[in-house]
């Protein structure tokens, strides 16, 4: 990949009053890295609702984020995220 390029990444996490550790962690990946990344909160639970995945070119599950509990990714957000035809990492 070319090195000029800045890709736009998202970072789908839950970073409400959670410990220094993860927020600092999650800041090391949106400040930290040579593009230009986005924090996704999942709460409010709709803030991911009306958003267009598609305006990214990778979304990044953050270890806030726990898969299998729908208070965290519903059931839409999931589709949206199975749709979703850039890189994904979890």
């Amino acid at each position: 990949m070319n090195a000029e390029v800045m890709l736009n990444i998202g970072v789908i996490c839950h970073d409400a009053g959670n410990a220094a550790t993860i927020t600092d962690h999650i800041a090391a990946i949106t400040h930290g890295s040579p593009h230009h990344a986005k924090v996704l909160p999942v709460w409010p639970s709709n803030s991911l609702l009306n958003l267009d995945f598609e305006l990214f070119d990778a979304l990044i599950i953050h270890y806030t984020i726990v898969a299998k509990d729908h208070t965290f990714l519903t059931p839409v957000v999931r589709k949206k995220f199975a749709e979703f035809t850039g890189l994904k990492v979890a």
